[in-house]
């Protein structure tokens, strides 16, 4: 992560810049398992490790959004989906319990697939209004 967001800054490249945040989030979620590890089933089953690290980290970034253009806006994007896709899991495995179908997998995989290609199209979007900024 740390090697990724020198060479993002170095560059100026955007997607390494979100990813080495993606993986700043994995990292954080993953040490937040690894310390719960130790802990009671009754505590670790209040505690909804991932969704709350990336909520933590959306709303962190989110008044940041716009302060750098398409840099900010990808490290917010990625949290803020990845909070959004972890409801759509937890939502998919509560349905698919009772029912046994594997529809609510199947509905709300295209659907985190479409939210991150759409956010996709917004970083790109804005990092193409940075570049005509900085010719202009």
């Amino acid at each position: 992560m740390a090697v990724e967001l020198a060479v993002a800054l170095r560059i100026g490249s955007v997607s390494l810049l979100a990813d080495s945040a993606d993986f700043f989030e994995d990292a954080a979620v993953n040490f937040l398992i690894l310390a719960a590890l130790n802990w009671s089933a009754a505590r670790r089953a209040m505690v909804g490790v991932a969704l709350a690290v990336n909520l933590f980290c959306a709303f962190a970034l989110a008044r940041h959004r716009a302060a750098a253009g398409s840099l900010s806006k990808a490290a917010f994007l990625s949290a803020r989906n990845d909070a959004i896709a972890n409801i759509g899991i937890i939502a998919a495995g509560l349905l698919t319990i009772p029912t046994r179908s594997i529809w609510p997998d199947l509905v709300v995989g295209p659907c985190i697939a479409a939210m991150n290609l759409d956010a996709a199209r917004e970083v790109k979007k804005a990092a193409r209004e940075e570049a005509a900024d900085a010719r202009a």
